[in-house]
């Protein structure tokens, strides 16, 4: 009976009912509480752990990964150490001497001579005055693929008949005068230029002398080049003594870069042809005075 008194106060108290939660809760928060902090520290703890082991294993991978690739730079090291060593072989080969294609063959010695490939058709002379060699111990077969010979250097005589011998089908022939100089004039009386339709005469500045034009035959000659010269009234008359004998074939004149004494004149020579002249820069007084 007095029970169910005391459950009917507390039940009609609600001052009382709050007191009681409050003192229940006051009982059970702190050990609830300090469960929840712990299950925190737990789970935080768990995470360091494993984040703790992954950065482990990757810097233990990365220290094998390096360990493996030192031992293999060692071993193939040591392997090329022990290989034989290669020594470059020499060759005797000879690259030819071309000029600015691969049409020119450029000479500075008679063996450079032996080196002209069928593909060449020009030839130029920058020295060949050494000692002549006779034809029948320096052999080489004629050559009609040649059109142009080029004189750019000193030439002995025997020399300049044996190219000419040699490549008879020469079409453009052209000389430096002053190079020339040193040859007795008399050993050229008589060469015979068969196929040559172009003639060039260069650097015409100090030779006294270039009467051995005229005691040669171009008889087929149809254009005639003058350039860097002095054509003073005893080199000029020489040119006009060629000219007026090959007046027959004779089509085309040109000077370049020439003095040309004030009565020199061509236009006295009774060309056969309709003769084209042309003149490219004048110089006003000789280079040299003789």
């Amino acid at each position: 009976m007095a029970d169910r008194l005391l459950g009917h106060q507390w039940n009609n108290d609600p001052e009382r009912q709050i007191n009681k939660f409050n003192l229940s809760s006051e009982a059970i928060s702190p050990d609830w509480q300090i469960d929840s902090k712990r299950n925190k520290i737990m789970t935080s703890l768990a995470i360091s752990r494993r984040t703790i082991f992954i950065i482990t294993m990757i810097l233990l991978l990365g220290l094998a990964a390096a360990g493996i690739a030192k031992i293999v730079n060692l071993s193939l090291s040591e392997e090329s150490s022990l290989l034989p060593t290669v020594q470059p072989i020499e060759s005797n080969y000879t690259e030819p001497k071309v000029g600015s294609t691969k049409r020119e063959l450029v000479v500075d010695s008679a063996a450079d001579l032996k080196e002209l490939t069928a593909e060449q058709d020009t030839i130029i002379i920058e020295t060949l005055n050494g000692d002549y060699i006779d034809p029948y111990y320096f052999t080489i077969s004629e050559n009609q693929n040649v059109k142009n010979l080029k004189i750019d250097g000193p030439i002995s005589i025997n020399w300049l008949r044996f190219l000419l011998r040699k490549f008879p089908a020469i079409t453009t022939f052209i000389i430096d005068s002053d190079d020339l100089c040193p040859v007795d004039t008399k050993d050229l009386n008589g060469l015979y230029f068969k196929s040559v339709e172009h003639f060039g005469l260069r650097n015409l500045f100090l030779c006294e002398d270039i009467a051995w034009i005229n005691k040669c035959h171009f008889p087929r000659i149809q254009s005639l080049e003058i350039s860097n010269a002095d054509l003073t009234e005893k080199n000029f008359q020489s040119i006009h003594t060629f000219l007026d004998k090959n007046r027959k074939s004779v089509r085309e004149i040109s000077e370049k870069n020439c003095f040309i004494c004030e009565s020199c004149t061509f236009m006295d020579i009774h060309f056969e042809n309709n003769l084209d002249f042309q003149i490219f820069g004048t110089r006003k007084t000789p280079r040299f005075k003789y």
